[in-house]
């Protein structure tokens, strides 16, 4: 068979024994916890390095969502998610939160970011050192590698040796990043099947959109390499012998419609949202919320090349940087459409969208839809308003190919 439902892959085996032992080692508080909000793994390696336990509220929500089924009702409103996981982490003494260490606060452009750290440092009374990350509008740290990098040895550094009672570890924290960068280079290569017709892998949903906090959470692991790498040796196999990928809806193989997808996860509901689309036979063969190729870790102070080996995972970019990177995408997938996420309720994502939306549809000539994260507080199935509008766009895609139906 063709492993149509993806749950007896060994990935899948292999991802909730993940998931198993690090909740059994959050439970017997093994080691230091320091909790903190970061960009696809930015700080996970350097926690590491210091024998501790890097705490993200994206994994909260990676695992809730993993064990609803489509039978359980929503969560609540996934509007500025990561902050309303991480408050509830800390409010909740019946969440098995390991009360932190130490909070790492990454700072940059959003308002609602720093106030909520602030009522985290209440809630949990722990010590806390902010870091300064944030972007250019080419989606380039606004602050340079050797800056971020001289914050680090001065603010984040003497507070993890304070939080864990152990010294800075230089060719360990060079070893951990050496990891990522593989793991990273793994789950490129695994994208880029992508642009194959059929395309074996769903770049959203099956990768990038589930997959963007195991490869948070767990870099710098050699478990992590090991998942990645069967994760890329199934999908080969699958590219070769002609295969879709494994949906909520069976194995795609027969793909009436190519997407990209431009936007975050919507861990809220997304294997709700995923049958909706593969029912209909659409495919998301490329993201843009992504990734390039792994770092070379060389042989300076490996802090100097925390930034790099970060960034090389995810960046994020201003909007004419979202609409190049997405044109771009499009054009190497082949896709006959693209969807964008956006949160109404956000000012400076509502402000964008429309304008993105209209740009690369002049440019690549393909139709585009978003969906507000709004939809996603309902229930979703063949009734809701948001699969109507799916319906729609997809009649659009197929009507603009010169295929109707």
């Amino acid at each position: 068979g063709n492993g149509s439902g993806g749950g007896h892959q060994p990935s899948t085996r292999m991802l909730d024994d993940l998931l198993r032992r690090r909740a059994r080692g959050i439970a017997t508080g093994d080691r230091p916890a320091v909790f903190t909000f970061v960009a696809q793994g930015r700080l996970v390696e350097l926690i590491r390095s210091f024998g501790a336990r890097p705490l993200l509220p994206e994994m909260k929500a990676f695992v809730d969502e993993r064990r609803r089924s489509l039978a359980d009702p929503p969560p609540a409103s996934p509007s500025c998610r990561l902050l309303r996981y991480a408050l509830a982490l800390a409010r909740s003494p019946r969440s098995g939160a390991v009360p932190p260490a130490l909070l790492i606060m990454p700072y940059g452009a959003c308002p609602r970011l720093a106030e909520a750290f602030e009522l985290l440092q209440g809630l949990y009374d722990a010590p806390t050192v902010s870091l300064h990350l944030a972007y250019h509008g080419d989606g380039r740290l606004a602050a340079s590698p050797p800056v971020v990098a001289a914050e680090l040895r001065q603010r984040v550094l003497p507070a993890m040796e304070r939080a864990t009672g152990r010294g800075y570890d230089s060719e360990r924290l060079r070893y951990l990043l050496q990891l990522s960068s593989r793991t990273t280079a793994e789950l490129c290569a695994t994208l880029e099947l992508g642009r194959l017709d059929p395309s074996p892998v769903d770049a959203y949903f099956g990768l990038a959109g589930a997959l963007d906090p195991v490869l948070s959470v767990f870099r710098g692991t050699e478990a992590g390499l090991r998942y990645y790498r069967q994760l890329r040796r199934e999908a080969e196999a699958r590219a070769a012998a002609g295969w879709g990928p494994p949906t909520p809806s069976g194995s795609l193989d027969r793909q009436r419609h190519r997407l990209v997808f431009d936007g975050f996860s919507p861990w809220a509901q997304r294997q709700d949202l995923w049958h909706v689309f593969s029912s209909r036979g659409a495919a998301f063969v490329g993201v843009t919320h992504g990734f390039t190729a792994g770092v070379e870790v060389d042989g300076g102070d490996p802090l100097d090349q925390v930034p790099a080996v970060s960034d090389a995972c995810s960046l994020i970019p201003d909007l004419f940087s979202r609409i190049e990177r997405l044109t771009e995408t499009i054009r190497k997938t082949r896709a006959d459409g693209f969807v964008v996420q956006a949160d109404g309720r956000c000012e400076a994502l509502a402000e964008t969208e429309q304008t993105m939306l209209d740009e690369v549809e002049r440019r690549s000539g393909r139709p585009g839809m978003v969906i507000d994260s709004a939809h996603l507080a309902a229930r979703i199935d063949e009734r809701s308003a948001l699969a109507r509008q799916v319906e729609r766009f997809l009649q659009c895609v197929a009507k603009r190919r010169g295929q109707v139906g």
